[in-house]
């Protein structure tokens, strides 16, 4: 049998998972909130460099440029940064999940731009993802 305090601790929670529904999604946070995709060429320019990383302080924040292989002419997934740990977050990239459950097996240098807002502070360590595999590390201006 379940004792009082029980019971009011479950309805607490599911008037507290309701309300949080009923909120809508304006100030929800997902790890894709302040994270946004500014440049991205649909197509594999000539001439993109090889493997670059650069950041740079913008009066809303960061912009990070990211020059890396990329599927040919695949989509990006929305960008996101994981959780700050230990003064560390990954910018995370990568395609949209294919209906296919693949992608072109074709890679091209493409360079990018990501505008950060809010969610970095200097001196902390921003690690780059892009399919999985490490771009590189900068250190937050």
């Amino acid at each position: 049998m379940l004792r009082p305090s029980c019971i009011a601790l479950v309805v607490m929670l599911c008037g507290c998972s309701q309300r949080d529904r009923d909120a809508g999604n304006a100030n929800t946070f997902t790890l894709a909130t302040g994270v946004k995709l500014i440049d991205d060429p649909a197509q594999c320019p000539a001439g993109a460099p090889g493997e670059a990383l650069a950041i740079q302080r913008t009066t809303r924040g960061y912009r990070v440029n990211v020059s890396s292989y990329f599927a040919c002419q695949d989509e990006l997934a929305e960008p996101y940064l994981t959780v700050p740990h230990a003064g560390k977050m990954t910018l995370v990239l990568g395609p949209k999940p294919s209906e296919f459950g693949f992608h072109t097996s074709c890679e091209c240098a493409r360079s990018l731009s990501v505008e950060l807002e809010g969610r970095l502070a200097p001196g902390k360590t921003l690690y780059v993802v892009n399919d999985q595999e490490v771009v590189g590390h900068l250190v937050v201006p």
